[in-house]
This record gives C-alpha cells, sequence and structure tokens, in this order.
C-alpha cells in the first residue's frame, strides 16, 4: 500500500533522511493535487533546506506550482553553491516570469562556469522580451559550448520570431533595423 499525503507530506520533514525529504517534495509536487496551497507552504519553507537536492526539488516544485511571489526565493538560488540546484533555479525561472530575474539569469548566462546552467538560462531569457535579455543572448552565441550556443540560438528564434543561425552578426544586424 503505498503511504498517503499525509505521511509523504510527514517525511518531507524528517531531518534525519534528506533523501526522503527530497523524494517526498518531488512525489507531492508531481501529484495532481501538488499544487494547493499547503504543498506549495511546503516548498517554500524547505527552498533553504541544508541539502542540496532537497532546494533543487523545492526550486522544481515552486517552478511547476508558484507565483511570482516565489521569484526572489528562486532568483536567490541562482547564487548557490551547487549547480544542479542553480540549473532547477534558471530552469523555474523560464516558467515563474517575473522582471527582476532578467538580471540574475544574465549574470548566470554570461558567468556561470557549469555548462547546464548556462545552457538553461539561455533557454529561460527566451521567455524574458527585453532588449538585455536580447543582448544577453547575442552575447552567448560566442559560448565554448555548442549546446549553450544552440540555446541561445533557439530563445533569439522565440524572441523574434526569426531563425538567423548562431552567428552573432545577423542578429545584431536585425537589432540594429528593428
Amino acid at each position: 500500500m503505498p503511504p498517503s499525503p499525509s505521511e509523504v507530506a510527514r517525511q518531507a520533514f524528517n531531518v534525519y533522511d534528506p533523501d526522503l525529504r527530497r523524494r517526498s517534495i518531488a512525489l507531492l509536487s508531481s501529484s495532481h493535487f501538488g499544487h494547493e496551497e499547503p504543498y506549495v507552504r511546503m516548498y517554500r519553507l524547505l527552498i533553504d533546506d541544508q541539502d542540496p537536492t532537497v532546494r533543487a526539488a523545492c526550486a522544481h516544485a515552486l517552478g511547476q506550482h508558484g507565483t511570482t511571489e516565489d521569484a526572489p526565493t528562486i532568483i536567490a538560488l541562482l547564487k548557490d553553491d551547487t549547480g544542479f540546484v542553480r540549473w532547477e533555479a534558471a530552469k523555474a525561472l523560464q516558467k515563474i516570469h517575473h522582471p527582476d530575474a532578467v538580471g540574475p539569469l544574465m549574470q548566470a548566462l554570461a558567468n556561470d562556469l557549469d555548462n547546464d546552467v548556462r545552457l538553461a538560462a539561455a533557454s529561460a531569457l527566451g521567455q524574458y522580451p527585453t532588449r538585455p535579455a536580447f543582448n544577453a543572448l547575442v552575447g552567448a552565441l560566442t559560448d565554448h559550448n555548442f549546446g549553450v550556443v544552440q540555446t541561445a540560438a533557439q530563445s533569439l528564434s522565440l524572441l523574434t520570431g526569426q531563425d538567423l543561425g548562431t552567428e552573432g552578426e545577423p542578429w545584431l544586424d536585425f537589432a540594429s533595423a528593428n
């Protein structure tokens, strides 16, 4: 017999087992009732957990079920010491749009040492139709990781409706003309 939702929610607060906390958050956030307010409050409460897997699970959960009021908390995770937490934060900010996210996402795109974080930031910036986001994405076309370059080009296409490839010059020409 699988555990009840209340049992899983209790396990999310098990101070001795971070894997149990992470699994509980993942189970609850992927359930058909994971968007309900008591569970969203739990994701918000546990997002500062000492374990990075729990923080990442909470960022993911808030990306699915949170609101713009969660953006500052998620933005702060872009500076986390652990790469997969920063990655989940960038992915969450692709879904939870907040104007304050543009600058930190641009910083992550330009400066994060983790290729996956830069890739997620490039993807997220495709949801922010601002000139600074456009400029950051054009700058990312020179990234040493081809996945980041490809994602930046896809985000530029999403923002503009144009498909100008992975070279910066056509994008800059487009920006000058428009």
